[in-house]
């Protein structure tokens, strides 16, 4: 079964030849690219002005909906809006904490001022 020269620690042994095949390649290699949006404010932008759109839309053509029966077009648009502009301000705030420095609690500067307790006055 096995053949001269081929490790076996390498490869998987063929079970009908018994000849030692080579350990396969990826093929799938990730590219070294940065994300495009990391914090997702650019997506959240052209939903909602999509949202806007539909708004508009519905709303120029009320009427019309409303005879069909299908004047809720208009409060989902409208519903799609708010939730748009929640969205935004949510990312535009995650934003903003990420790229300001934390203002992590800062750790007291000597051992007495780390005993002495909050609001006492030092002498």
């Amino acid at each position: 079964m096995d053949t001269p020269g081929k490790s076996l620690t390498r490869g998987r042994v063929c079970p009908y030849s018994g000849h030692v095949t080579q350990p396969r390649q990826h093929t799938l290699v990730q590219a070294p690219i940065d994300p495009v949006d990391e914090d997702g404010v650019a997506a959240a932008l052209v939903g909602t002005a999509v949202s806007v759109i539909a708004t508009l839309l519905a709303w120029w053509n009320y009427a019309w909906l409303q005879q069909r029966g299908q004047d809720w077009w208009l409060w989902s648009a409208l519903t799609a809006t708010g939730v748009g502009v929640l969205f935004i301000l949510y990312t535009l705030s995650r934003k903003r904490r990420r790229l300001t420095p934390s203002d992590a609690v800062e750790a007291p500067a000597t051992e007495d001022a780390a005993r002495q307790p909050e609001g006492s006055v030092e002498q």
